[in-house]
């Protein structure tokens, strides 16, 4: 529950079994799984929001952990909530490069500058935007959509 607000949504499950160990460059378990919960709006007609710059928001975005000697349970979606459908999916590890919004990028560039609007730096202009998107064509498509994203707004 994000309190005032509503349930979380279950989003995702990734099996940590499964995952490239040498290739990741985090922390994360050798087995179980990692259960993801969101707040997407179903409950409020999208009237609150969950953004990564919003330190007040971040608790209501979870990450389980249900370890491999656990058995996990299955429940049904909250009430008012409709549940999302089982899509299985594959990754694969490519480099991409992050947006200057991201938190540790803010930190390191632009520390106290307003949160989801462009700071007073470089690493805000269109010009810089526009090297990573050319960037990213060499290395991978990952950040691509990001991108797109920071264009638009």
């Amino acid at each position: 529950m994000w309190r005032g607000h509503g349930p979380l949504s279950f989003v995702a499950s990734i099996d940590c079994a499964r995952l490239p160990k040498t290739a990741l460059d985090i922390d994360l378990p050798e087995a179980g799984t990692l259960l993801f919960f969101y707040f997407d709006g179903q409950s409020d007609d999208g009237e609150a929001l969950v953004l990564a710059e919003d330190r007040e928001s971040r608790a209501d975005a979870r990450v389980l952990y249900v370890a491999a000697d656990e058995k996990e349970a299955e429940r049904g979606a909250p009430a008012g909530l409709k549940s999302y459908p089982a899509v299985p999916l594959t990754a694969r590890v490519e480099m991409t490069a992050t947006e200057p919004w991201h938190p540790s990028v803010r930190a390191a560039f632009a520390p106290g500058a307003p949160l989801g609007n462009r700071c007073d730096h470089p690493v805000c202009s269109q010009e810089f935007l526009d090297a990573l998107w050319e960037f990213d064509d060499g290395v991978g498509t990952g950040s691509a959509a990001t991108l797109t994203r920071c264009r638009t707004r």
